[in-house]
């Protein structure tokens, strides 16, 4: 792995050597802070609900498994739309998996046809896995 910090010193690129010969992955990864947490929760929700929000957020990254806390908190904020019950959901469904937030944030919202079908692939596949 080579770490190689940019102008800001907030990212840096993980190289990953695959079992062939000559096949590489790059992944970016930012490294986020909880200046940055305080700030976008701060602007979205103002100073007065500051202290709940971060209360709430602060229910994420407790476990040893719960991983990118800062990152995670920062999908949360975004995926809240300054909503207080939307930040606790978002919370509660990162405790279970800190993926699916990330996921929402990346991917934005799925229409209904997109959601149907893949609930209807995940059902075939979870059918599929009983089945001997």
């Amino acid at each position: 792995m080579a770490i190689y910090p940019n102008a800001r010193g907030v990212s840096h690129v993980v190289v990953y050597l695959q079992p062939r010969a000559g096949n590489f992955h790059v992944r970016r990864q930012m490294t986020h802070t909880r200046e940055e947490v305080l700030a976008s929760a701060k602007a979205m929700f103002g100073e007065s609900k500051l202290a709940e929000v971060l209360a709430a957020l602060d229910e994420y990254g407790t476990e040893s498994y719960e991983r990118e806390v800062n990152r995670v908190k920062l999908a949360i904020l975004q995926l809240s739309e300054g909503k207080t019950e939307k930040l606790l959901y978002w919370v509660k469904i990162a405790k279970v998996d800190y993926r699916d937030p990330l996921a929402a944030q990346e991917l934005g919202p799925l229409s209904p046809e997109e959601g149907a079908k893949l609930q209807a692939t995940a059902k075939n596949l979870i059918d599929r896995w009983g089945k001997k």
